[in-house]
């Protein structure tokens, strides 16, 4: 039996492809939660959402959606930049952020 949180997560996760005109997959291990709430400021602000997801559901999510298959990507933790708009500023504080986490 498939428990309800799973289909309404599903579910927005759909309607967010739906509704925003492009995402951006990445992967958040070995960063620490301030880091990543920084992140997420930083990025609603610019005009993302930033969502942790789980692979499966994602999944399920873009195949509803009518996506291709990004299974090659999927693997590990992931999360989600819904972008609103243009998708160059969001990219260039994802980048940006990967180096401060780097160093």
């Amino acid at each position: 039996m498939v428990k309800q949180y799973k289909v309404d997560e599903v579910a927005k996760l759909k309607d967010d492809l739906l509704n925003k005109k492009n995402f951006i997959l990445t992967h958040y291990s070995g960063i620490k939660v301030k880091d990543l709430t920084a992140l997420r400021r930083k990025l609603r602000s610019a005009g993302a959402d930033y969502k942790v997801v789980k692979n499966n559901l994602f999944r399920l999510a873009m195949k509803e959606a009518g996506y291709v298959s990004m299974e090659n990507y999927l693997k590990g933790p992931t999360a989600v930049a819904f972008v609103k708009e243009d998708v160059g500023p969001i990219a260039k504080i994802l980048k940006e952020f990967k180096k401060e986490v780097e160093a």
